[in-house]
């Protein structure tokens, strides 16, 4: 089959960025043979634009995008997180592939008012929509055209490559790496944390306090110099939802630490994370676990095979594929029509 694969590559940053998920789509449709074209939307607007004024370039690129599906003839229409695509670009290619199917991947948020209405733009559109988040509110969704399904962040195994819990020397206990900002309770909430650690964890926290994020090279560095892992969302209680940083924190095998909200007892157990419901109980939980290196490592090990097998690209795209072309499963996906715990 042929994907042409339409996201954001990131070419202009040069190597300096964190966000991968396009890049593990498109490592999953080729491990299961599938010939990919990728476009990268956000660089060829910019690229092709008057004095690469990303803005000027939207007509071109939605041009080019007919003339890519024209030239390569896909049989599938792959689009990540793209506000650039136009309906009437979209109309065009299926007036010339009227057998095309057109699929949307979306790992943001929905309490983010411009991901609703890129959501609300694509449902009326594309064939499928898959979201990392479940339950009542892709309801929205689903009155459209668009087939709306669940799918989990996926790990890539050329991108999640280490396996800290077979390691026991790191040069921090603790990581989180983020962005918060007074009002948001992740601010307060890792303050606090910090303060009822004390100095026996070694706690590297990016992205707050006047300490910069990292991108990059340096991201992967922290990962692979951290002992444990804190997966925090700038809200919780959404139906499984979790930004694809758990996928870098269970895949490079650190131990994880979440919320024991947002039904994400769905997905996993406690061989597999580590869950809390309070600040007092996950400064407990960490210092303990800080202190039981052959627990901490049996769990993370446990995690981190469960992740891989699971919700490896390969496994998430072909699920994708099925999905979207309305084929037979060819394995047991276990998030697909899971009950919802609570």
């Amino acid at each position: 089959m042929k994907i042409l694969h339409v996201h954001n590559q990131m070419i202009r940053r040069y190597g300096d960025f964190n966000s991968s998920y396009g890049r593990k789509f498109n490592n999953g449709f080729i491990k299961n043979n599938h010939q990919v074209f990728e476009f990268s939307d956000r660089d060829l607007a910019r690229f092709e634009a008057p004095f690469h004024f990303k803005p000027l370039g939207k007509s071109r690129l939605n041009q080019r995008l007919i003339e890519s599906c024209s030239n390569f003839k896909p049989d599938a229409l792959i689009i990540g997180h793209s506000n650039l695509i136009e309906r009437r670009t979209l109309e065009a290619i299926r007036k010339l592939f009227p057998n095309i199917k057109i699929g949307h991947w979306n790992l943001d948020a929905l309490w983010i008012e411009s991901n609703v209405q890129r959501l609300a733009f694509y449902s009326e559109i594309v064939d499928a929509i898959f979201l990392t988040t479940g339950g009542d509110a892709t309801e929205a969704f689903r009155k459209n055209r668009a087939t709306v399904s669940y799918i989990p962040n996926p790990t890539d195994a050329s991108i999640e490559t280490e396996n800290n819990a077979a390691k026991d020397g790191f040069t921090h206990d603790l990581l989180y790496c983020g962005v918060g900002t007074p009002g948001n309770y992740r601010y307060d909430f890792l303050k606090h944390l910090h303060e009822s650690l004390g100095d026996t964890i070694r706690f590297k926290c990016c992205g707050l306090y006047g300490d910069p994020p990292v991108w990059g090279q340096d991201y992967l560095a922290l990962l692979k110099e951290s002992k444990m892992g804190l997966n925090l969302n700038s809200l919780e209680d959404y139906p499984l939802y979790s930004s694809d940083r758990i996928a870098h924190l269970m895949g490079n095998g650190l131990l994880t630490f979440v919320w024991d909200k947002g039904r994400m007892r769905s997905l996993f157990n406690d061989e597999h994370l580590v869950f809390f419901k309070s600040i007092e109980e996950l400064a407990e939980k960490i210092a303990y676990f800080h202190s039981k290196d052959s627990e901490r490592q049996a769990i993370a090990q446990s995690g981190r095979a469960f992740y891989h097998e699971h919700f490896s690209s390969e496994t998430v795209c072909q699920y994708m594929i099925e999905t979207l072309f309305e084929l037979p499963f060819t394995k047991n996906y276990v998030w697909h029509n899971l009950k919802l715990q609570e």
